[in-house]
């Protein structure tokens, strides 16, 4: 039951169901306490450390992991010991306590190389984790020793999965070092080993996808074969422009997992995520602009001001859902439920108002607003169809925002809650909201 409800948790916490992997949680680590299983007990301590630390309930997670990790010392674990060394490190690292991460990384990494046969990925990843802290302090010559060490591991007992942190690690150590060959060499060896990783994981997925691509080139084939003095090099030329231009516009217009349901269902299932973050934003006095510029002259700056947008949106992976006029509308833990989109959607409005103000036009001045909770998305309509969000989430997201003032980034206190730790807010107090009453609301004022 313990085993059950730790899968369980893990599955929750992959679909933003925040509170519910914390309760599995605790009933597994009841359940090894209760029957005195030090071992499991101790895994499922360092299963809800991490999960906290993801959550930036940094004491909270460092209480867990220093537990978990004086088990496995006890029960001299070493792939134990070395997993949780390696999330207590990450804790550490967060709260910049650089010192005591590499303290205790080492100890760990100490303790695995003293182990006959070596617990291989445990001591790549250990090596790889020292090095990043040794970047972070700009001391790059020990950061390169234990790269190499783990690189050299790495390759010997063939560690796919530790292969493309290594390269990742190696790629940035060197372009920061202003060695640019070795930092692109390096780069290019860490995503061919991440296609590695993502085959050996999606293998299934792949074979359906070659499935896939083998009807769409027949079809294809079918019709071109129709024409007359054309060689099956301009055929297959001919296929995958055809096939990418249809994708492009697919993904244009619907989100990746969203499109390629489309494609193979004909039709999408709308879905309900329990942690999204709604971003609205909204030029001021809009009206007043349209009869100031000539219609050519107001879609160009709109198409400079919602470009720039589309590019910020997409560069803090959340999602963007439509364009109303000249109001601009986000969500991020949409399409794939996650627990960090609060944080990146507060990330992209403080780029957005940053590039708004960049452009010093005092014609076009910015409000955005923002709420999380839950919300239910899918697809409206049969023709020229849309993907969309419904919600009250949606609704106080766009009270927040004409709720603001010029120039700011107004969140209610829900927000508020789940970005406090990364970002500097000022309280505003409880406004009164059209149709929703007296809110809790906060100017989002910097990231820490």
């Amino acid at each position: 039951v313990a085993a059950c409800k730790s899968q369980t948790a893990y599955i929750n916490a992959q679909f933003g169901l925040i509170e519910k992997s914390l309760m599995d949680y605790d009933e597994c680590i009841g359940i090894w306490r209760q029957n005195g299983n030090r071992a499991g007990l101790a895994g499922a301590l360092m299963s809800m450390g991490g999960f906290k630390t993801n959550l930036n309930r940094l004491s909270e997670a460092k209480e867990h992991l220093v537990e978990s990790l004086s088990i496995r010392k006890t029960l001299k674990e070493v792939n134990g010991w070395t997993g949780s060394a390696n999330y207590l490190a990450d804790v550490y690292i967060k709260e910049g306590n650089m010192e005591e991460a590499i303290r205790l990384l080492d100890e760990a990494l100490m303790f695995a190389l003293s182990q006959t046969p070596l617990f291989a990925p445990g001591i790549c990843r250990l090596r790889t984790n020292i090095a990043k802290v040794f970047i972070s302090e700009k001391d790059y010559e020990k950061a390169e020793l234990h790269l190499e060490k783990a690189l050299e591991l790495a390759i010997n007992t063939k560690q796919q999965y530790q292969l493309h942190d290594i390269y990742f690690e190696l790629s940035k150590l060197h372009k920061l070092s202003f060695n640019y060959d070795k930092a692109l060499a390096f780069y290019e060896q860490y995503h061919e080993s991440k296609q590695r990783v993502i085959n050996l994981n999606a293998a299934t997925k792949l074979k359906n996808l070659e499935i896939l691509n083998k009807v769409e080139i027949t079809e294809k084939e079918v019709e071109i074969h129709r024409l007359k003095n054309i060689e099956l090099k301009k055929r297959n030329k001919i296929i995958i422009e055809e096939r990418k231009k249809s994708d492009n516009l697919l993904l244009n217009i619907l989100p990746r997992n969203t499109a390629q349901e489309l494609k193979k269902f004909g039709s999408t299932k709308t879905r309900s995520y329990d942690l999204a973050t709604v971003l609205f934003s909204d030029f001021v006095n809009f009206t007043a602009v349209t009869e100031t510029l000539l219609p050519e002259k107001l879609v160009e700056r709109i198409h400079l001001y919602f470009s720039a947008f589309d590019e910020i949106v997409t560069r803090n992976k959340i999602e963007k859902i439509k364009t109303i006029g000249d109001a601009y509308m986000a969500t991020g833990g949409i399409p794939v439920a996650n627990t960090s989109n609060p944080v990146q959607v507060a990330t992209a409005a403080i780029e957005m108002m940053e590039y708004v103000k960049s452009q010093n036009d005092p014609l076009f001045q910015v409000r955005i607003g923002i709420h999380t909770g839950p919300v239910v998305a899918g697809v409206v309509g049969n023709k020229k169809f849309a993907y969309d969000i419904w919600g009250d989430t949606v609704n106080i997201a766009s009270r927040m925002e004409s709720s603001g003032t010029p120039g700011k980034i107004n969140i209610s206190g829900v927000t508020y809650e789940l970005i406090k730790d990364s970002f500097i807010c000022h309280y505003r107090g409880k406004i009164e909201a059209k149709g929703k009453g007296m809110i809790d609301m906060y100017y989002i004022e910097s990231q820490r």
